[in-house]
């Protein structure tokens, strides 16, 4: 019985329990024949985020970090895009999921009482990045590929379109572990030079994909589970946007 009652409070099932942990499934029009199921907690008194999931789906510690975020104010979006589509969790499933999917779940959250934010990682930061509202106030990124593909040993890195495009404050959290940890200079430039707002936080000793890696270091793992932390923080250090001229 107390274990019940434990769980009820954590989850907030009865009426009178916290905002921030009462958790909402919602399912969201996407097109004809396409509903996205999207997780939704908190009140969103400091803003609200949209949490685009990983390469291969929505991670446990992303879960968590969701939870977390509520706890601290925010309104937290989790859409769940390959349930949507029968993918299974693999890299390449990204690449299936409708631009028309993200821009419906942003239409649906961007209710103008609050702040918009936006978290993503790896391939989904661009994907993130081309469907963003024009009144989204940042985005947070975790070593994010904006890369055409991988080049050649001695040939400068090629950007997506996107990267040139985009016009918001962002936060690229980044490992010095990664074999992109050395064109961050290079990307940062090239996002200031389209319009951007670039603030980088190197992550010392972390690799891609830490927090969700099955090989994930001691180290990574730490770090992983203070994910809302990181995205709290780079949230409340996001660049002040540009001026926008008269």
């Amino acid at each position: 019985m107390q274990r019940l009652i434990l769980l009820c409070v954590l989850f907030g099932v009865w009426a009178g329990g916290p905002a921030w942990a009462r958790i909402e499934e919602r399912m969201i029009r996407a097109g004809q024949d396409v509903s996205v199921p999207v997780t939704v907690q908190g009140s969103g008194r400091r803003g609200t985020i949209v949490w685009i999931p990983t390469e291969l789906g929505i991670a446990r510690n992303e879960r968590v970090a969701a939870a977390r975020l509520a706890a601290m104010g925010y309104r937290v979006w989790l859409p769940d895009f390959y349930t949507a589509h029968f993918l299974p969790p693999l890299p390449s499933s990204m690449a299936q999921v409708p631009d028309n999917d993200l821009r419906a779940i942003f239409a649906v959250a961007q209710d103008g009482s609050t702040p918009l934010y936006l978290v993503a990682s790896g391939s989904g930061a661009a994907r993130t990045l081309a469907s963003a509202p024009p009144n989204t106030r940042g985005a947070v990124l975790f070593f994010p590929d904006l890369l055409t593909g991988s080049p050649a040993a001695g040939d400068d890195p090629v950007y997506l379109p996107v990267a040139a495009q985009v016009r918001l404050p962002l936060a690229i959290l980044q490992g010095d572990r990664s074999p992109w940890y050395w064109q961050i200079d290079t990307l940062k430039s090239h996002l200031e030079q389209g319009g951007a707002q670039v603030r980088v936080e190197i992550l010392h000793g972390m690799r891609d994909r830490f927090f969700y890696r099955e090989d994930a270091l001691p180290a990574e793992r730490e770090l992983g589970a203070k994910l809302a932390a990181l995205v709290d923080e780079a949230i409340r250090h996001l660049p002040k946007p540009n001026k926008v001229e008269k």
